[in-house]
């Protein structure tokens, strides 16, 4: 499944069975940027999330698009920031997108990974980490076994944040 609800794709089914056997790039990247256009709109993508098969095991991705300092080799859509202000306000809008996903899937989707990536996931407060996770266990029944996958910044984690990822079910 795919977060980006603000773009569109061409005739490319991504959800075709040649679509599995594709190589494609970097999970962040699927479906390409040149199969989005404005053909494709919010009604096609909810009913291809409802017509996904019950028993699919989704794998999403969370986009975290902000940075305490932006790496010289990053290609991601983030920004940095040096103050928490822009973050804490991401999380309501994100929590909402979760949910509309949600309530898009059959039976709110079967999760089989969650993966949080940006930008750094390590930017957020402990508290948050949990929030976010808790967000997707809320939205998604049963997200919490799959298994938890984060892209860390190692210069902004601490020790409760590492505690917080743990304690949220960080696999990998």
């Amino acid at each position: 499944a795919t977060w980006r609800t603000n773009r569109c794709m061409t005739q490319f089914d991504p959800f075709s069975e040649d679509a599995l056997s594709r190589p494609v790039p970097r999970y962040t990247s699927y479906p390409t940027a040149p199969h989005f256009h404005e053909g494709i709109d919010e009604g096609a993508y909810r009913r291809w999330l409802g017509d996904m098969d019950p028993e699919t095991a989704l794998s999403l991705y969370i986009h975290i698009p902000f940075c305490d300092r932006l790496c010289w080799f990053c290609a991601c859509r983030t920004q940095g920031t040096t103050t928490y202000k822009p973050v804490a306000s991401y999380l309501g809008p994100l929590g909402d997108e979760i949910d509309m996903v949600a309530r898009a899937t059959p039976a709110g989707g079967n999760v089989g990974q969650i993966h949080l990536g940006g930008g750094s996931p390590s930017i957020l407060a402990p508290e948050d980490i949990g929030r976010v996770v808790r967000m997707l266990s809320d939205a998604f029944p049963g997200a919490a076994r799959g298994g938890l996958e984060v892209e860390l910044d190692p210069r902004g984690m601490t020790e409760e944040k590492l505690d917080a990822f743990v304690a949220a079910g960080l696999t990998r």
